[in-house]
């Protein structure tokens, strides 16, 4: 009969379960930050209009640039309303005993309120570089 192997190894620093803790914490608030970031989207891309439509409001009186303007403009609102999406609750299903069940929950509103979040930004860029190629090359 051999002899168990014995393993030697270190203890950990005594700040190792804080950082565990610290970093499962901000996994568990990525949801809050993913609807603090839409809020601020939501917040920038009504300014951006606000802006364009007070300041460029001559610019873009031109006929040739009206169609343009139109679609930066639907652009720009889709992006406000899935900047909206994100920060709208949306149900979704798990177990309340099962801790798995929860853990699958928070990756799926991470992944759905992370994509959702990243149109929302395509959307609102390309409207802004539309607007922005109108409104300088006049």
């Amino acid at each position: 009969m051999q002899e168990p192997k014995t393993l030697k190894s270190k203890a950990p620093a005594p700040d190792t379960q804080d950082w565990y803790a610290y970093v499962q914490k901000t996994v568990q608030e990525t949801p809050n930050r993913l609807e603090d970031a839409a809020k601020f989207l939501a917040t920038i891309i009504s300014l951006t209009i606000t802006l364009f439509l007070a300041i460029g409001k001559s610019s873009f009186e031109n006929h040739q640039t009206f169609l343009s303007l139109k679609i930066a403009m639907a652009i720009m609102l889709f992006a406000l309303l899935a900047a909206f999406f994100v920060i709208f609750p949306q149900h979704y299903k798990y177990h309340n005993a099962s801790a798995e069940s929860i853990k699958e929950m928070h990756r799926k509103i991470v992944r759905s309120k992370g994509a959702i979040l990243l149109v929302g930004v395509s959307f609102y860029l390309t409207a802004l570089v539309i607007l922005s190629v109108q409104f300088f090359s006049l």
